[in-house]
């Protein structure tokens, strides 16, 4: 009898020992079961968010409940895990990340001359581009210079002069504009944009126009400035508009000169026509519901426009890092 008591023993013990291996395996080939990786990285089951790889390749990581995982060559996060390839946003040396429950970690401005949107322009490449612009003056000049940038080694200035002989004040046009040669399709009803501007030394007088969404001289969505004509600051208003008609402006918000600032804009035409202006990430101008503008935002127009008087000859405004996409792209 002790004998077979001491087998029975010795029997249940392996029975207990098998089945807690046997657990333990399952519990391993569950964890790994959503997991699989290959030359460009591993994904586990859950929630999808973009990861956008600067100087590598734009993928789409699906993010698991849970896991611990590294990016290779990025410092920001990522949801999930990645490994084998993956460049991740942010460039080389690569930091861990924890995966969670969906969401996407904070990613970076893009690059210097990384683009991730439907266009981008930083005039680094030290001309007006033909292949993108067509230029259009009247006692203005534009040039791509390198004597006062917002980044890189080159921005675009605008510049708009009395002609010898004008009356100072003389309610006269002066334009130095660019317009894209391009149409872009997946803007034409909807659009974001961004860029930084700079002013020098002053705002035109009355009244400038500064970009417009549809051909300048026919139906368009407008943004300009507004300055006092008899007022001494260097400074004025925004101005939104809906067409050429003076009925559909409106002046809202404050425009700095003399240094960079970063501006965006969202334009809508439906479900109804409408125009938002930020300032630095906030909103300073808005015009919902504006009566008429452009049918569609077939064509891009950037520069300086001043329509009325110039108190300070020349006046300038300089451009740089422009972009324009379909969501808010943000300032840099």
């Amino acid at each position: 009898m002790p004998y077979q008591l001491s087998r029975f023993v010795r029997f249940s013990a392996f029975l207990a020992a098998f089945s807690a291996v046997g657990c333990a395996s399952d519990a391993s080939g569950a964890r790994s079961a959503g997991m699989s990786t290959g030359a460009s990285g591993s994904s586990l089951g859950g929630n999808t968010a973009n990861n956008l790889g600067t100087g590598g390749t734009t993928t789409r990581i699906t993010g698991g409940t849970g896991g611990v995982g590294s990016t290779t060559g990025g410092s920001s996060s990522s949801v999930g895990s990645s490994s084998g390839g993956i460049t991740g946003v942010g460039g080389t040396g690569g930091t861990s990340s924890v995966g969670g429950t969906g969401g996407m970690g904070g990613a970076p401005p893009p690059a210097p001359g990384v683009c991730n949107q439907v266009f981008c322009e930083d005039f680094e490449s030290g001309k007006i581009r033909p292949d993108i612009w067509k230029t259009a003056l009247r006692s203005g000049t534009v040039t791509v210079q390198n004597e006062i940038v917002r980044s890189g080694k080159f921005a675009v200035k605008f510049e708009v002069s009395r002609a010898p002989g004008d009356d100072p004040l003389a309610w006269t046009r002066r334009h130095a504009r660019i317009d894209t040669t391009a149409t872009y399709p997946t803007l034409k009803d909807h659009a974001w944009g961004r860029a930084y501007i700079h002013f020098a030394p002053s705002l035109p007088l009355v009244h400038a126009v500064i970009m417009t969404a549809g051909p300048f001289d026919g139906r368009h969505l407008e943004s300009g400035t507004y300055r006092d004509p008899e007022s001494t600051d260097p400074s004025g208003t925004w101005e939104l508009a809906g067409d050429m008609s003076h009925n559909t402006f409106k002046w809202e918000g404050t425009v700095p000169v003399n240094g960079w600032t970063c501006v965006e804009w969202e334009m809508s035409l439906t479900p109804s026509i409408s125009f938002d202006w930020y300032v630095d990430g906030k909103l300073d101008a808005s015009y919902p519901d504006i009566p008429s503008g452009a049918p569609e935002f077939n064509v891009m127009t950037f520069g300086l426009t001043a329509w009325q008087r110039i108190e300070q000859s020349p006046t300038m405004m300089y451009m740089d890092d422009l972009a324009l996409g379909s969501t808010r792209i943000g300032c840099l």
